[in-house]
C-alpha cells in the first residue's frame, strides 16, 4: 500500500472502528459515524444538521472521543497481534489522512499516533532518516 486517497484512508480507520466495536458489542449510533466521516474543508464530505443535533443530544465530545479511542487502539493492537505488516497499512493510511482535516484524526493520534508515526534520526553527518 504505496499511496492511498484521504478518502481511503479514512474508510479504512472507520471501518476498523466499526468492525472493533461490533466485536466488543460496543453501540455506535447512526450520529457517531457520521461523526467518524467529519472532516473541514473536504468536498465529499457532506453536512447533515440533523445527525449534527442528533449526534449532541446524545453524547458529548469528550465521551465520544474517548469510546473511539478505545476502539482504534484495540483495533490496531488486535491488528498488528496477527499480522506484523499490518503496521505499515496503518502508517500509510495515517500518512494520507494527515493531509486534510479530519476528525478522527484527534482519535488516532490520541490512541496510536506514537506507535505509527515514523521517527527521524541523524547519522554522524546530520543526514535526516526515517525510521
Amino acid at each position: 500500500m504505496e499511496y492511498i486517497s484521504q478518502a481511503s484512508a479514512k474508510q479504512f480507520f472507520i471501518a476498523r472502528v466499526v468492525s472493533q466495536a461490533e466485536q466488543e458489542g460496543v453501540n455506535l449510533t447512526k450520529a457517531e459515524k457520521y461523526m467518524l466521516t467529519w472532516a473541514d474543508g473536504e468536498p465529499s464530505f457532506a453536512m447533515d444538521y440533523d445527525l449534527n443535533v442528533q449526534f449532541e443530544e446524545e453524547t458529548s465530545d469528550e465521551a465520544f472521543e474517548e469510546k473511539i479511542r478505545t476502539l482504534i487502539k484495540h483495533a490496531y493492537e488486535k491488528d498488528i497481534s496477527k499480522d506484523k505488516d499490518m503496521k505499515e497499512t496503518y502508517r500509510t493510511a495515517y500518512k494520507a489522512l494527515k493531509q486534510g482535516d479530519h476528525y478522527i484524526l484527534i482519535m488516532i493520534n490520541d490512541a496510536i499516533g506514537s506507535k505509527i508515526r515514523k521517527w527521524a534520526c541523524f547519522d554522524e553527518e546530520g543526514n535526516t532518516a526515517k525510521i
